[in-house]
């Protein structure tokens, strides 16, 4: 299961909200959310500036397939594939369009392919948007953190102390939901969407009690959103100070784990100083990591998503795929939830949609824009659950 070691290579302006008719519309003030350019979503004539520097556009050709004289025709086609399918609701300004064309490389189908499932997550997996107060006590236990500076080629650096997780204090689910949310801030970020993210997972004190609460579902689960549903690059996962037990948690995900994120897995030990300072500085790490910045403290991490909250939910509960009664609904049909419950910060079961028997065969209906995908991919039969 373990990598090789000879397999490590070094790596050395706001724009408006959509306008709604909701009175229940999760967002109050706009003011209150940071965010990026965007289009006039009325017409085809784009107000999105991208702010790369030179060595940038030359790094986004060769990681993401990016060509800066394209990029708008990208975007544009893209934007085409959306419009051409009437049940799907979604964002199409730039900025967030070219966050999934840079996650799969300018390849338009996989680009519509990852919102497709960007959109239903919300729906599939509701336990995981949760309120941001409830998020807290994973911070507080300085389970995770992203650092300010990068790494020695300008990646994102994702810090993970599965050792710290107490699911007597927190459940897994509780990690994953702010991992997700980690990941949703940095991926705004121009530079981390064209040189990725570098996650360092720490397993020290790793044992019995977070084993039992870890199994196959939860392992599918975090594979398949992390790797299927986000628009982010991992570049490598480092694993430090694994046990036995860590192991096997690492087993429970293999086969759930596609050989490409496989590959990006590297297994360093407890001496693992040497690799990880070739490409990690350690004047930036914590102490936790033997670096030489102090402990590691979430506290202002999490403030960070706190901002971010509200920006967020609105990413996900204002979109997805719609009826005809223009209602957001899930496409399995068994947890639904309209427009209005998920546009609130409450999540009751009244008012809510059921889309079964002849509405799924509306959402069901096969696509003219990607060759039959949406028809084939969101059958009942293939959930992840």
């Amino acid at each position: 299961m373990r990598n090789k070691m000879d397999k490590v290579k070094p790596i050395g302006a706001n724009h408006p909200m959509p306008i709604s008719n909701n009175d229940n519309l999760l967002i109050e003030n706009e003011s209150d959310i940071i965010m990026e350019p965007i289009i006039n979503k009325t017409t085809t004539t784009t107000t999105f500036a991208t702010r790369l520097t030179p060595e940038l556009i030359m790094r986004a050709e060769m990681e993401v397939n990016e060509k800066d004289a394209w990029r708008l025709r990208d975007i544009e086609a893209l934007r085409e594939m959306i419009q051409g399918e009437p049940s799907l609701k979604c964002r199409q300004d730039d900025a967030f369009l070219l966050r999934f064309l840079r996650a799969r490389r300018f390849d338009y189908d996989g680009a519509f392919r990852l919102i497709c499932d960007y959109l239903t997550l919300k729906c599939r997996h509701q336990e995981l948007f949760m309120p941001i107060e409830q998020l807290k006590c994973v911070f507080d236990d300085n389970t995770m953190t992203v650092l300010d500076d990068r790494s020695n080629q300008d990646e994102t650096i994702f810090l993970l102390r599965l050792g710290q997780w107490s699911p007597r204090r927190f459940s897994f689910d509780q990690v994953i939901a702010a991992a997700i949310m980690s990941m949703e801030y940095v991926i705004r970020d121009e530079v981390t969407q064209i040189n990725g993210i570098i996650c360092v997972i720490d397993m020290a004190g790793f044992g019995w009690s977070q084993l039992r609460k870890f199994g196959p579902s939860q392992a599918k689960k975090i594979v398949h959103i992390m790797d299927k549903c986000l628009p982010i690059r991992i570049k490598t996962i480092y694993v430090i100070n694994e046990s036995t037990l860590a192991d096997i948690g690492f087993a429970i995900m293999r086969p759930f784990t596609s050989e490409e994120l496989h590959d990006k897995i590297i297994f360093l030990g407890s001496n693992y100083s040497q690799i990880l300072h070739q490409n990690i500085s350690s004047e930036i790490l914590p102490n936790q990591f033997n670096g030489r910045c102090g402990s590691m403290n979430s506290d202002s991490w999490y403030k960070k998503l706190c901002l971010f909250d509200k920006e967020m939910k609105h990413n996900f509960f204002a979109y997805g795929f719609i009826d005809d009664n223009n209602m957001i609904i899930d496409l399995r049909g068994d947890r639904c939830t309209s427009a209005n419950i998920c546009r609130s910060n409450n999540h009751s079961n009244s008012g809510n949609y059921i889309a079964t028997g002849a509405d799924m065969k509306t959402i069901f209906r096969k696509s003219q824009t990607c060759n039959g995908y949406l028809f084939d991919y969101y059958n009942t039969t293939t959930s992840i659950d």
